[in-house]
């Protein structure tokens, strides 16, 4: 692809760092960003790396410092689908990532964003809203946050899940009240409903299953086609 996707992030759930690596060998030169997405096994029903019988590696963690140095082309954003991300945060602010994406559900405290944002001031900072939550919620996390991720799904954490059409209503509400806020979707993203969802008024699209199934380029190239 000689254009580089800026609006579609593809979205990696690793089993390992190993994974990781893998991922991004198929998606490199193909798009901007990419989503690295954690989970604990109490926030949501899944668990990914780099949490090893529900305990967070930290040593393991430390690692990505390495594979996004190897990685330059690429943009990494983490999504901590886990019990107080605040925690585990400056970790990977540390190893490089250029964002970092809250799930307001998860935070023990609101003012956490403003603790990480006094220490790390250069990274971008979204919060996910969940399918029921009300988006007014936003207003305590600003002016930090930079990126509101709407999850398109009602069981988070797993991908290929069904979408759900609530999630068009809440983009809208967001972009009315908020209308300089970036707004991308995470789950539920793929041809039948990445126009609908542009047309709500979302600017980034977060898919694993309809990047990664069958030819990523093609795939890709598809999902751009669409906007």
């Amino acid at each position: 692809m000689t254009n580089l996707s800026k609006k579609i992030i593809p979205a990696i759930m690793p089993d390992t760092l190993q994974g990781i690596a893998l991922a991004c060998d198929d998606v490199t030169e193909k798009v901007v960003w990419v989503q690295i997405d954690l989970m604990d096994n109490n926030f949501v029903d899944s668990v990914s790396w780099p949490y090893q019988d529900g305990i967070f590696a930290l040593k393991e963690a430390e690692e990505l410092r390495k594979l996004i140095s190897e990685y330059r082309e690429l943009s990494f954003e983490v999504d901590l689908m886990v019990n107080n991300p605040e925690t585990i945060a400056p970790v990977f602010a540390n190893a490089g990532v250029s964002r970092i994406i809250f799930h307001h559900r998860s935070l023990s405290d609101p003012h956490a964003i403003d603790r990480f944002e006094e220490f790390h001031p250069d990274i971008e900072i979204g919060i996910a809203l969940h399918i029921d939550d009300d988006i007014d919620v936003i207003d305590q996390y600003l002016p930090k946050i930079s990126t509101i991720q709407c999850m398109g799904i009602e069981n988070v954490g797993y991908q290929g899940q069904d979408f759900s059409e609530k999630v068009l209503e809440k983009i809208k509400g967001i972009r009315e009240k908020y209308p300089d806020m970036e707004i991308q979707v995470d789950g539920g993203v793929n041809l039948d409903t990445i126009k609908k969802l542009s047309e709500a008024g979302a600017e980034r699209f977060v898919s694993g299953s309809a990047v990664f199934n069958g030819s990523v380029e093609e795939n890709i190239k598809s999902l751009e086609g669409l906007l």
